[in-house]
């Protein structure tokens, strides 16, 4: 079942007491946690492309953040009718048998002799990727990639989202309300001056430490970053 954003505001307020968020402002937030977990745990979409004759460049989707994986054959599939890889362009590793070894090296030598190349020349959203050599007639090229987590069309759910990572968003959430207190506290002029109270000299340090610990949530479950979401 998917996550809504009632479920979700309601545990993010059960937390967050500093002050009365909005129902606007909550789905912000919502939005900004989501682009970050993504920067950990993105969607993966996957798709195809048609090949157009003596054309190089090809439009990625408008929600492609980071091309995944291309699969391109301009010479023909390196498939035989007995065997169903899924290749994705790496060449196989780590055998251990001798026929193992024995078919990866063939393998490996048919991708070499069918396998095409592709190279990502406007990255991002909407980005456009460039396939050598060019296609001479038209082929449905596969390929897959990273997307952001994002509401539904409503705004009431987050259908991609693992229900068991509730948690780990709310704490992004929170994480998102609590940066506009640091904004606010160091740009008020007595504190751009040094001139800050004792008891709030040390509050942007504390809430800066607050926000480190509320992400390692994400961080310690998925591990490091694999796409840029902006």
């Amino acid at each position: 079942m998917a996550i809504t954003v009632a479920v979700l505001a309601e545990a993010v307020r059960d937390n967050y007491t500093a002050e009365t968020v909005t129902d606007a402002r909550m789905l912000r937030a919502i939005e900004s946690a989501l682009r970050y977990y993504s920067r950990y745990n993105p969607v993966i979409v996957t798709a195809e492309l048609t090949t157009v004759a003596n054309q190089y460049d090809y439009s990625l989707p408008a929600d492609c953040v980071q091309l995944l994986e291309l699969e391109y054959w301009p010479f023909g599939s390196p498939y035989s009718t007995s065997e169903d890889f899924q290749l994705w362009g790496s060449k196989p590793i780590a055998a251990t048998m001798v026929d193992q070894v024995i078919r990866n090296m063939d393998r490996a030598q048919r991708i070499d002799a069918y396998g095409g190349y592709f190279e990502v020349i406007v990255a991002g959203p909407g980005g456009t990727v460039r396939l050598s050599p060019v296609p001479t007639s038209a082929i449905n090229v596969p390929y897959r990639y990273y997307r952001v987590h994002e509401l539904n069309e409503a705004q009431t759910s987050m259908p991609t989202l693992p229900p068991e990572d509730l948690e780990i968003l709310g704490d992004l959430v929170v994480v998102a309300l609590l940066s506009k207190w640091l904004n606010d506290f160091v740009t008020e002029p007595d504190y751009v001056r040094g001139l800050g109270k004792v008891t709030k000299r040390h509050l942007p340090q504390s809430i800066t430490n607050r926000i480190r610990t509320l992400r390692q949530g994400v961080q310690q479950r998925y591990g490091g970053t694999v796409c840029v979401t902006g």
